[in-house]
């Protein structure tokens, strides 16, 4: 028996909005593993083309929402925050992309739930859910267990999963309007790198940084500062080295612990 309601925060790709974002059917796939019902958030208007792919992979239902000029990012974590009074989902699982940070770091706060970020696998026992994460340079896996009232909320690191088509047939499509994201809906992205999405930094992208020496310690500007603009030198203390060590031997097996959230 697996998990009752299992959510995905679907996006599209990059370089095809009409697709969905490969890490969006890694998610479903292992969704459609671990849970009884899966379903999927999207934000954006082309959600009916997406329906396919989603379904095809697990997906039943697609909660959509267009973004219009706010960030999907805002946009994302109030319709989740709307939504799961009332859907009640047990996990909702994010990608760790740009989008996917920023809509769990905001849902987090909104619910006051903690997240589970860099997971790497899954595993389901029973009713409980484990993510596994790797530290110190992946010497180290732990397993952390939520132990936090529901929806618990993990991103994944993209390729942690396989992407395998179930079969399923095109999700529903239900429309969701009047999301209200506040003050933070009027941030908007002014101009964005072609190609991917990005936010490219302008002339007024810098207006709020204070002026700087043109030239500090001889250190070179970096090319994303204004031109004439010296980077600020900081000492740097060190750290006393430590006396256990947290690298495993050269060919020795990762060590694994465990922990709870």
């Amino acid at each position: 028996m697996g998990i009752g309601k299992v959510w995905v925060y679907a996006e599209a790709d990059g370089e095809d909005p009409d697709k969905p974002h490969t890490s969006t059917l890694e998610l479903l796939t292992k969704a459609r593993e671990i849970g009884d019902t899966v379903e999927a958030v999207y934000i954006g208007s082309n959600a009916d083309t997406l329906a396919g792919a989603l379904g095809e992979h697990g997906a039943t239902k697609v909660h959509a929402v267009e973004r219009g000029d706010a960030l999907s990012g805002v946009v994302g974590a109030a319709v989740l925050a709307r939504l799961v009074e009332s859907e009640q989902p047990d996990l909702v699982l994010f990608a760790q992309t740009y989008d996917g940070r920023d809509a769990v770091g905001r849902l987090s706060a909104k619910l006051d739930r903690p997240v589970l970020t860099n997971g790497t696998a899954m595993t389901v026992e029973g009713d409980t859910v484990k993510v596994q994460s790797s530290i110190f340079g992946g010497t180290t896996l732990v397993d952390t267990e939520f132990k936090s009232d529901k929806p618990w909320l993990a991103a994944i690191r993209p390729k942690s999963f396989a992407a395998e088509p179930g079969g399923g047939s095109a999700a529903e499509v239900v429309k969701v309007d009047g999301v209200d994201t506040g003050r933070a809906g009027e941030a908007k992205v002014l101009e964005a790198d072609a190609g991917s999405g990005a936010p490219r930094r302008t002339s007024r992208s810098w207006s709020s940084w204070p002026r700087c020496s043109a030239a500090r310690r001889g250190h070179p500007a970096p090319s994303s500062m204004p031109v004439g603009c010296r980077m600020r030198s900081r000492s740097v203390r060190r750290a006393r080295p430590s006396s256990r060590s947290c690298t495993s031997r050269s060919g020795s097996p990762a060590r694994r612990s465990t922990s709870s959230a």
